[in-house]
């Protein structure tokens, strides 16, 4: 349900980060307690812009996941690994705009590498 949340939000044509969203995964890591947050985006994506989306995003997730009904006791603690990246250079860590990972309850904003 989070996914569909997030696609309705930001992969609908007129979100409002339209002009940067290629794509968004999201993916929980049970054996780390990672989650992991894939922001693929085209290349006139600047650091500021993919700052502003991923803290977005986040916010998303966050709203999305407290307001879903779930049959299982949710760890208490999950980093948050996030990664915004030109669509075509994912794995090249070199290339990624944003490769953060925020420590369990860590309150801050998101950081750009370049």
């Amino acid at each position: 349900e989070v996914r569909s949340d997030l696609e309705e939000q930001y992969l609908e044509p007129y979100g409002p980060f339209a002009d940067y969203v290629m794509d968004l995964n999201v993916v929980y890591d049970d054996a780390s307690g990672m989650l992991t947050v894939l922001l693929p985006v085209t290349k006139k994506t600047t650091s500021d812009v993919a700052v502003v989306y991923a803290q977005d995003v986040l916010g998303t997730i966050g709203e999305a996941v407290s307001t879903q009904n779930f049959y299982f006791t949710a760890p208490e603690e999950n980093d948050v690994k996030v990664q915004v990246f030109p669509y075509d250079k994912e794995g090249d860590e070199s290339a990624y705009l944003v490769n953060d990972t925020i420590k369990a309850g860590d309150v801050r904003a998101v950081e750009p590498l370049q």
